[in-house]
């Protein structure tokens, strides 16, 4: 009789127990988690007011603002969400213009579309009237003039992109002619694209190339200005450089380690300086 009083117990109380955790299963199941209330209205204010600056050089209008302010309300800490945000920014038209005067500003020492363009017709009116090895020379410089005409609009409609109008940057007459000889040539695109200076090895191999010479830079070989260009702006040191700008300039330090591999990884495989920004100025360090 025992035995049998002793088993009723306990099967009651394994159908308690059942009963108990089945109720709190189904009230954990389709939880989601809450937005973060701990943002505050200064910390997106501020985010909406520095991405404005950084990509269209202005602050946003009243429209933008309160545009951008809407979906950054339904879930400011979702990375997701602000670049959702930082792509209602680039949709404007400002945004290349923005991109190309940055480029100019880094590797052009400042020069305008008015500068630029008045390079080029002077170039082309010399040609015009030139003949023999000057004329060959005229067409050579005016023609990689051409590569850096309307920049802005080259980016806007991906007729070029970011990589192919920097490399473009680095190889006409006003660049030449800031960056007289092929020492200075080379110094100037490795500190101002790698923010280095090249190792002894580097700068003897580059200068060989950009003198008609074989050499092998990168372990790559070249014989050229254009080789040594080519090669310069398709190896990890490029893209590591493009990261460290950003966030120098964005985040005023240089990555971490870490940082560094992640988004030069990041970089390389989606192969978009585009996407690269939106990441970092997406990023919880960014908007913190």
């Amino acid at each position: 009789m025992l035995k049998v009083v002793f088993k009723f117990v306990f099967l009651s109380f394994l159908l308690i127990a059942c009963a108990c955790s089945k109720e709190e299963l189904n009230t954990i199941g389709g939880n989601t988690a809450p937005i973060d209330s701990t943002i505050s209205n200064n910390t997106k204010i501020n985010y909406i007011n520095k991405i404005y600056i950084k990509l269209l050089d202005r602050k946003a209008d009243s429209t933008e603002f309160n545009s951008a302010l809407s979906l950054l309300n339904e879930n400011p800490g979702s990375q997701s969400k602000r670049k959702g945000v930082l792509n209602l920014v680039i949709a404007n038209s400002e945004y290349s213009h923005v991109l190309w005067k940055n480029i100019r500003g880094l590797l052009l020492d400042g020069h305008d579309t008015t500068d630029i363009n008045s390079v080029y017709t002077d170039l082309k009116d010399d040609w015009s009237t030139a003949t023999g090895a000057s004329k060959e020379a005229l067409e050579y410089e005016w023609k990689r003039m051409e590569f850096i005409l309307n920049g802005a609009e080259k980016l806007s409609s991906e007729t070029m992109t970011w990589e192919e109008l920097q490399e473009a940057a680095c190889n006409n007459y006003i660049y030449d002619d800031i960056n007289m000889g092929s020492e200075n040539f080379v110094v100037s695109v490795f500190q101002s694209l790698l923010n280095r200076y090249p190792t002894i090895e580097e700068l003897e191999s580059s200068k060989d190339m950009i003198n008609g010479r074989s050499a092998v830079l990168f372990l790559q070989p070249g014989s050229t200005k254009d080789d040594f260009l080519d090669i310069f702006f398709s190896t990890r040191s490029y893209y590591e450089g493009q990261v460290a700008l950003l966030f120098n300039d964005n985040i005023f330090r240089s990555p971490t380690s870490s940082e560094l591999i992640l988004y030069t990884n990041y970089y390389i495989e989606n192969d978009n300086y585009e996407s690269l920004l939106l990441e970092i100025l997406s990023s919880p360090v960014y908007f913190n």
